[in-house]
C-alpha cells in the first residue's frame, strides 16, 4: 500500500510536464468583490507589450529606488492600484505534503522579522459565489521559511492548485538590476517540478538630459560683431542659442519620481556684453532666457556668473527648456564697438531636483552647449619678443583666391593677461605677405609699449586651409634667429 502511494505520488508530479507553471508581473487593482463573510479577489493585469500582447517586466525608476532606499514592497490584495506583484499560476494539482519554492536573482528577500511573506489565491476560476471565494481564499499557501534568495511555502492539503491564481507578497531589497524569479514545486519523492522563470522588473534610469547646442559662425570681416548667419531684418542669430531640457529617458511603471525644479549655471562669463561693468548688457544686446515664461535667468557682474533656473518649482519643471536667446546685433547688423565678439565653448552644470518617496535628490551632469567658431583662419603665435634689438619676422601665406581682412588680438607678458583685441589691421590678398610691422605695430600702439612678449592670435577672413604663417624673431647684436611654431586654432 505504501509503495501504490508513493507510485501514485511519482506519477502525478511527472504529468506537470517541463515549465508548465506561469509567472508574471502584473499590476494589482481594486477588490471584484468584497463581502462581509469573505475576503476580497484582487484585479490583475500584466504588464505586456508587443503585437500580439506578450508579458513584460515591469520598468522601475532607478532614481525613484534610489529614493525608496533601495527597497520595494510588492502588491498584495490590500495594495492600490498599479502596484507591482508576481503572479503564480501552477500548471497541475500539486500532492498533498508537496512544497513551492521561489528564488530571485537581481535582488534579495528582505528577511527581516518585520517583513511579512505570503502566497495568497489571487482569482478562482471556479469561485462563481461568496461562498465558493471564501474556501478558495482559505486554500492560501502556508509559509515555511525565508533566505535572501528563497522563499518556501506549503501547498494546502486538498486544493487545486491549477485552478487559482497567486500573489507572492513579500518585500525586496537592495536591487541591482534586472529581478528574475524562479518558482518550482517540490513533492515528498520529486524536487523541481512544473519549473520555471520570468524577468519581473528591469532598473532603468528615469531621467536624462539632452541638450540643443550652438553653432553659430562670427563674421571676421564685420569685425567680430555679427554672426554668419543672422538675420538681416531682426539682428537675430538662432543658431548662436543653446538650451538644454531633463527628459524622460524611460517612463517607468513603478517608484516613479516627479519633476521638482531645475538650476542651470553656465560656466562661462557673460560681462564681455557688459563693457561698462553696470550688470546689465550693452545697447544692442540682448541676451534672455530661453523659456521666459517658466525661467529666470540671472547675471551677476561680480560672480561674473549666470543661472538659469525654473521660475516656479513644480511637477512640470522638466519640461522646460533651460538656456540663453542671444540678440547680439540691433536691426542695423552692428552692436557696440566695444564688443568683439570670440570664439567661445560654451557649458555649464545642471542641477535638476526630483522627489519621490517623501524625499528628494538631484541629477546632477556637466552638459556641453557647443561653440562659436570663427569663418576664417584662425592661428595663434603662443611667443614673440620684441624690442629696440629684437626683429620680428611674420609672413602669411594665403593660397587661395580669396582676399581677406587680418584680425589680430594679442596678451602681452606682465601687462595684458587676456585676449585683446586691435581689429583689423590689413586686407590680406592672395599670396606671401609681410604683416610683421602691421601687426607690431597695431599692438604696441595699443599697449603703449616699446618692447615686451606677446602671444598673439591672427585671424584671416579666408579659408583656413589656405593660410600659413611663418613667424621668428632675430637677436639683432648677436645676429641670431629662432623660428616659433604656430598652432592653428581653426582645425
Amino acid at each position: 500500500m505504501f509503495k501504490k502511494s508513493l507510485l501514485a505520488l511519482a506519477l502525478s508530479a511527472t504529468a506537470f510536464g517541463a515549465a508548465a507553471s506561469t509567472i508574471e508581473a502584473v499590476k494589482t487593482g481594486t477588490a471584484e468583490v468584497t463581502t462581509a463573510n469573505s475576503e476580497a479577489f484582487v484585479g490583475l493585469t500584466r504588464y505586456e507589450a508587443g503585437t500580439p500582447l506578450a508579458a513584460t517586466a515591469a520598468v522601475i525608476s532607478s532614481e525613484g529606488l534610489a529614493l525608496a532606499g533601495n527597497t520595494l514592497q510588492l502588491g498584495s490584495v490590500a495594495t492600490a492600484n498599479n502596484a507591482l506583484a508576481i503572479s503564480f499560476a501552477p500548471g497541475a494539482k500539486y500532492p498533498d505534503g508537496s512544497a513551492v519554492t521561489f528564488l530571485i536573482t537581481g535582488a534579495e528577500f528582505d528577511t527581516a522579522s518585520t517583513v511579512t511573506h505570503s502566497l495568497d489565491v489571487a482569482a478562482d476560476a471556479s469561485a462563481t459565489t461568496a461562498a465558493l471565494r471564501a474556501t478558495a481564499q482559505g486554500q492560501d499557501m502556508q509559509f515555511l521559511s525565508k533566505a535572501a534568495d528563497k522563499l518556501v511555502f506549503q501547498v494546502k492539503d486538498g486544493a487545486d492548485e491549477d485552478d487559482q491564481k497567486f500573489l507572492l507578497n513579500t518585500k525586496l531589497k537592495n536591487i541591482t538590476g534586472d529581478v528574475t524569479i524562479t518558482a518550482y514545486a517540490s513533492t515528498p519523492v520529486v524536487s523541481e517540478i512544473d519549473k520555471s522563470s520570468f524577468k519581473i522588473a528591469a532598473v532603468k534610469n528615469q531621467f536624462k538630459v539632452t541638450t540643443t547646442k550652438t553653432d553659430a559662425v562670427i563674421n571676421v570681416s564685420a569685425d567680430r560683431k555679427r554672426f554668419v548667419d543672422t538675420n538681416a531684418t531682426s539682428g537675430v542669430s538662432p543658431k548662436a542659442d543653446f538650451h538644454l531640457v531633463v527628459a524622460t529617458d524611460n517612463t517607468p511603471d513603478v517608484l516613479a519620481a516627479a519633476a521638482d525644479s531645475v538650476t542651470l549655471t553656465l560656466n562661462n562669463d557673460l560681462s564681455v556684453f557688459d563693457t561698462d561693468a553696470d550688470g546689465k548688457f550693452d545697447d544692442g544686446v540682448l541676451v534672455v532666457a530661453k523659456d521666459a515664461t517658466n525661467t529666470t535667468f540671472t547675471y551677476d557682474k561680480t560672480k561674473k556668473s549666470s543661472v538659469v533656473a525654473t521660475k516656479t518649482a513644480g511637477t512640470t519643471a522638466f519640461a522646460h527648456n533651460y538656456g540663453l536667446d542671444f540678440d547680439l546685433a540691433v536691426a542695423s547688423g552692428a552692436v557696440s564697438n566695444s564688443i568683439v565678439l570670440a570664439p567661445t565653448t560654451f557649458s555649464g552644470k545642471v542641477e535638476a531636483k526630483y522627489t519621490g518617496s517623501s524625499k528628494s535628490a538631484t541629477l546632477t551632469a556637466d552638459v556641453a552647449f557647443g561653440g562659436w567658431t570663427l569663418n576664417g583662419s584662425q592661428v595663434e603665435v603662443p611667443y614673440m619678443p620684441f624690442g629696440d634689438n629684437t626683429a620680428v619676422v611674420l609672413r602669411l601665406t594665403n593660397t587661395s583666391t580669396k582676399t581677406g581682412d587680418l584680425t589680430v588680438r594679442y596678451m602681452l607678458e606682465g601687462a595684458v593677461s587676456e585676449w585683446k583685441s586691435v581689429g583689423v589691421v590689413a586686407s590680406i590678398k592672395p599670396g606671401v605677405t609681410d604683416i610683421g610691422a602691421l601687426v607690431m605695430d597695431a599692438i604696441k600702439a595699443d599697449a603703449k609699449v616699446t618692447k615686451g612678449k606677446v602671444a598673439i592670435e591672427l585671424t584671416t577672413n579666408v579659408p583656413g586651409a589656405n593660410v600659413e604663417i611663418t613667424a621668428l624673431f632675430r637677436d639683432i647684436k648677436e645676429q641670431d634667429r629662432a623660428v616659433v611654431k604656430s598652432v592653428r586654432k581653426d582645425s
